[in-house]
């Protein structure tokens, strides 16, 4: 995972003045989630972004891109029924299904990484 999520959640518990746990309890997962988002050991899922986006105060497209899901500029038009398509549908799987999809999603920029 990018530093660059981790950076902007320790940037806003400072701001926000906030420990790990609450700022974990204002954004709905566990302080060991949290905390392995924020070493970097883990990447947040779908959910997890919008929530982190909503803590930060951010578009769920930037924190996609800060999680590395994406690029810079690569989610634009976040307001395109597309993307809302996309969004409702994820909201629509299973937990297993998504964490099936997250672990497609995660092999396939892998490869891309691997392949130059």
């Amino acid at each position: 995972m990018s530093t660059d999520l981790a950076e902007a959640l320790s940037k806003e518990l400072k701001r926000r003045n906030l420990s790990l746990r609450r700022a974990a309890q204002e954004i709905d997962v566990s302080h060991t989630t949290l905390s392995r988002l924020m070493s970097g050991k883990t990447r947040p899922d779908v959910d997890t972004c919008t929530r982190i986006a909503e803590f930060l105060r951010l578009r769920v497209s930037r924190v996609l891109e800060l999680a590395g899901y994406a690029e810079a500029g690569d989610l634009t038009g976040t307001d395109s029924p597309l993307y809302e398509q996309y969004v409702g549908a994820w909201r629509e799987l299973r937990e297993e299904n998504r964490e099936f999809v997250v672990r497609m999603i995660q092999a396939l920029l892998d490869t891309s990484e691997d392949s130059g």
